[in-house]
């Protein structure tokens, strides 16, 4: 990463999606020029992610895939819905909103030194499964319900 940690300590969806949702973030907040970057790449996210779930998401299977998905999947980086991508940026969006930037950065580095686990919890210090059912999970159900 830019911050030269090793973050492939965490699930396989989080080392591309950190980088995706960075240049996401500041394509919205940059001029006219750059925002249909963000408009569209939230559009393939919900859309690539919807279309894996056949258009009807659930709690359960959302779960799943978040906490069980690992590097070196098909499904992360070399097959749709490319979730390294797609549900990478949406979990590191919610860590951002949930945490902000100086903790996100803080999780990068404490990969660098533990599992995701035990970096989530030290860094957060909440309970990972906790976080993921209860904020993480309603929340990117909330977006993929979202109408163009």
């Amino acid at each position: 990463t830019a911050i030269g940690r090793n973050i492939e300590n965490g699930p396989c969806w989080f080392d591309e999606g950190q980088a995706d949702y960075v240049q996401a973030a500041q394509s919205a907040a940059n001029t006219a020029d750059a925002f249909p970057i963000a408009l569209q790449s939230r559009y393939d996210e919900r859309y690539l992610i919807n279309k894996y779930f056949n258009f009807k998401p659930t709690s359960d299977a959302l779960y799943k895939i978040i906490s069980e998905e690992v590097s070196g999947s098909k499904l992360c980086i070399d097959e749709t819905p490319y979730f390294g991508y797609t549900l990478g940026s949406l979990v590191s969006e919610k860590i951002v909103i949930d945490f902000g930037w100086k903790k996100y950065l803080a999780l990068m580095d404490n990969l660098g030194k533990s599992d995701w686990n035990v970096a989530f919890k030290d860094t957060f210090g909440k309970d990972l499964t906790s976080w993921y059912k209860k904020d993480l999970v309603p929340y990117i159900l909330k977006i993929l319900a979202e109408k163009d």
